[in-house]
């Protein structure tokens, strides 16, 4: 009989999904919005310190209260929010214009450039190695995918763009979408996934990526015309899947 395989992630793809760094990029995705906000007289300067606060921490945070307060919440990020206010000892000027879409939504796409990043390191994809070159950054565009939020707070659409490049350019995006509505993402999803599937070799991974494609397919299409949440929970499931199946270690 012959021995049983195990498909392994390494230790880079684990962390690059992990909750950690997951957090680390939303912390930074506010510490770069908020500071914007200061430098353009959103926020008063006295709150800077906690730009260097949030940078510092890097994604720390009690784990043990962010459970109790998703089990009282039902949302992970408004959960996060506010235990990161409560810890910094800050005012409710992190998430100034924003919503869950600005910060899940963004983080993913970051994940997912990390992913297309250790990968190309290894493999030299030429899709993968360019990702910059051709994979938008979606931005912070609120719920429903504009500008307007932003717009209301900073009163003019060159520093709207503006913002969106200060935050991409934090996570080495060189292109912002314009307006994504609320099923832009699954798009660029979809284009994302095909490039990751694209060159695996071992058998079994491809097994596993096929079935992951075939999620994102599946939910860019059906749900492209509405604003369905189910998508979101299927791509917290697909795309880091996807990513794993890249990137096994064959041990035996």
């Amino acid at each position: 009989m012959p021995p049983e395989t195990y498909l392994t992630p390494t230790s880079e793809m684990v962390h690059i999904w992990s909750d950690q760094n997951r957090r680390q990029i939303i912390h930074q995705i506010w510490a770069t919005v908020l500071q914007f906000h200061i430098d353009h007289d959103v926020v008063d300067p006295s709150w800077r310190w906690v730009v260097d606060a949030l940078r510092w921490r890097q994604g720390k945070i009690d784990l043990w209260e962010l459970e109790k307060r998703e089990r009282t919440t039902r949302h992970d990020i408004k959960a996060l929010l506010e235990q990161t206010i409560d810890e910094i000892g800050c005012d409710q000027i992190l998430h100034l214009g924003m919503t869950s879409a600005d910060v899940v939504d963004n983080a993913t796409q970051v994940q997912m450039a990390q992913t297309m990043s250790l990968l190309a390191s290894r493999h030299q994809n030429p899709t993968l190695v360019n990702w910059p070159d051709w994979y938008p950054f979606r931005g912070i565009k609120g719920a429903v995918g504009t500008h307007q939020d932003q717009m209301d707070l900073l009163g003019t659409a060159d520093l709207c763009t503006r913002l969106d490049l200060a935050v991409a350019q934090q996570f080495g995006f060189t292109k912002v979408m314009n307006s994504v509505g609320q099923t832009g993402m699954r798009s660029t999803d979809l284009q994302v996934a095909s490039a990751i599937a694209v060159g695996i070799s071992n058998r079994s991974a491809q097994i596993l990526a096929a079935g992951y494609l075939q999620m994102v397919a599946q939910y860019a299409g059906d749900t492209w015309n509405e604003g369905d949440v189910s998508s979101s929970v299927i791509r917290r499931v697909a795309l880091p899947g996807l990513a794993f199946a890249a990137d096994v270690d064959p041990v035996r």
